[in-house]
C-alpha cells in the first residue's frame, strides 16, 4: 500500500523511496536483517537530508529503521517528543511558536477545546479547570479573554495544572496570573508537579459549588503504555470526578498497532501528509522548517518505528478508537456546538492554505491535509 500524497509531493524519486521504505519495513517485520541492511544502504544513496519533502521524510524513516535493526534506540532522539531531554526548551518553544503561527493544527485544537469548555460553563459563576498537562499554558489566555467578555462579568476560575516540570508550571502560573489580573478575572492556579503517567485523581482538590471541566491536549496517547486495563481504569477515575465536560484533542493517527508493518504503513501515510503540509506552509528548506520537522515529527516517527514495549511512548490512535475507549469508561459523547464548528471552519478556510480540510463525522472534528486526518477534537461528559 502506498500512502496517499497531495499532488505536489511525489515524483519518480519519491515513489522509489516509498517502495524501498516499505520493502525495508517488510524485511524488518520478517526478521530478514541482511536484506534490511542491503535496502538501507540503497536508501542512503538516494536520500538527501535537505532535499525535497519526500527525501527529508525518508531520511527520518531510514534512521528509525536502521536504529531498530541495530537495536540502537537508547539515545534521546528515539525516546519520543517528551523524552528527549537533549533538545533545549528554548529550541522547542521557538519551533512550536513558528509551527503555531504557520499552520492551523495547534490553533484549531486549542480554539475548539476552549469553545467546548466555554459552552459547558456558559452560565456558571465558579469554574474549576483540570488541565492534564499544561506545559507553558499557551492555550489559556484566549480562554480567559473569552470569560472576561462574558455579559455580567467573568466567573471565578480555579485551574489545576498537571506538569512534570516545576519551572514550566511556574512560567504558566506567572503568565496566566498576570493575564487574568489585567482582564479582571478572579483566578487561582493550583499546580501538581507530577508526570501524567504517575498522576491520579486523588491529587485533585474538589470544592463545593465549582463546576469541573477537564482538558487534555495530545497527552492521553502516552498513557497507553500502562496497558488497556490500567488505562481504562484511569479514564474511569476521571469519570468519577463527575466533570461537566472533557475536551479531548489527539493526533488522528493509527500508530499503536502491535503489528509492526501496519504501524509503519500508517505512520508513513500520516507523516507524509504532515511533512507536505509543513513544507507548503513554511519556507522550503528554511531552518525553522527543518527544526520543526525534527522536533515535532522526527522524534515521534523514530519512537513509533524504532521502539517496542515500554520504550514506545508515542501511541497515537484514531479518533474512532478514542471514542470507543471513552465510551467503555462510561463517558457519553457531547455534540460539538455550531459555534465551535464555525470557528474551526473559518480558521482553516480564511487564514491557511486550501489543502487544510475539516471533517465532522461521528461527532468529533478532524483537521487534515487533503482529507488525511491529522488532529481531532471531541467532547465528553
Amino acid at each position: 500500500m502506498i500512502p496517499e500524497q497531495s499532488p505536489s509531493s511525489m515524483g519518480a524519486t519519491g515513489l522509489q523511496l516509498v517502495h524501498l521504505l516499505l520493502a525495508c519495513a517488510e524485511a524488518v517485520a520478517n526478521e530478514q536483517v541482511s536484506l534490511a541492511h542491503v535496502i538501507l544502504v540503497r536508501l542512503s544513496s538516494l536520500v538527501v537530508q535537505r532535499g525535497n519533502t519526500m527525501q527529508r521524510l525518508a531520511a527520518v524513516f531510514m534512521d528509525a529503521l536502521a536504529a531498530r535493526v541495530m537495536k540502537a534506540t537508547d539515545s534521546g532522539p528515539y525516546r519520543g517528543l517528551a523524552g528527549d531531554i537533549s533538545v533545549p526548551v528554548s529550541d522547542m518553544l521557538e519551533a512550536y511558536s513558528v509551527l503555531y503561527e504557520s499552520t492551523p493544527l495547534g490553533k484549531f485544537a486549542h480554539l475548539t477545546c476552549n469553545q467546548i469548555l466555554l459552552d459547558a460553563v456558559e452560565r456558571e459563576n465558579c469554574i474549576h479547570v483540570l488541565d492534564l498537562d499544561i506545559w507553558h499554558g499557551m492555550q489559556w489566555p484566549a480562554f480567559l479573554q473569552a470569560l472576561a467578555l462574558r455579559p455580567g462579568g467573568p466567573p471565578r476560575v480555579r485551574m489545576t495544572a498537571v506538569g512534570a516540570s516545576f519551572n514550566d508550571l511556574e512560567v504558566a502560573r506567572e503568565k496566566l496570573q498576570e493575564y487574568a489580573t489585567k482582564l479582571q478575572v478572579p483566578f487561582e492556579f493550583c499546580p501538581i508537579v507530577e508526570r501524567l503517567v504517575n498522576f491520579h485523581v486523588g491529587m485533585v482538590q474538589l470544592h463545593e459549588g465549582e463546576v469541573l471541566v477537564i482538558n487534555t491536549f495530545i497527552q492521553l496517547h502516552r498513557l497507553l503504555i500502562k496497558g488497556d486495563e490500567k488505562f481504562q481504569q484511569f479514564l474511569c477515575d476521571l469519570r468519577s470526578l463527575n466533570p461537566r465536560v472533557v475536551a479531548l484533542a489527539e493526533n488522528d493517527g493509527d500508530h499503536n498497532s502491535p503489528v509492526f508493518l501496519h504501524r509503519f504503513v500508517e505512520c508513513l501515510r500520516y507523516y507524509s501528509a504532515i511533512f507536505d503540509a509543513f513544507d507548503t506552509s513554511l519556507q522550503h528548506n528554511s531552518l525553522a522548517l527543518l527544526k520543526i520537522e525534527q522536533i515535532f515529527s522526527g522524534q515521534k516517527i523514530r519512537n513509533i518505528i524504532a521502539c517496542e514495549g515500554s520504550a514506545r511512548v508515542e501511541r497515537h490512535e484514531s479518533m474512532l478508537n478514542w471514542s470507543r475507549r471513552m465510551e467503555a469508561a462510561g463517558f457519553r459523547g457531547v455534540q460539538i456546538s455550531t459555534c465551535a464548528f464555525s470557528q474551526a471552519h473559518l480558521l482553516l478556510s480564511l487564514y491557511f492554505h486550501s489543502g487544510f480540510t475539516l471533517n465532522s463525522e461521528h461527532g468529533y472534528l478532524v483537521a487534515g491535509w487533503y482529507n488525511v486526518g491529522l488532529m481531532g477534537v471531541s467532547a465528553w461528559c
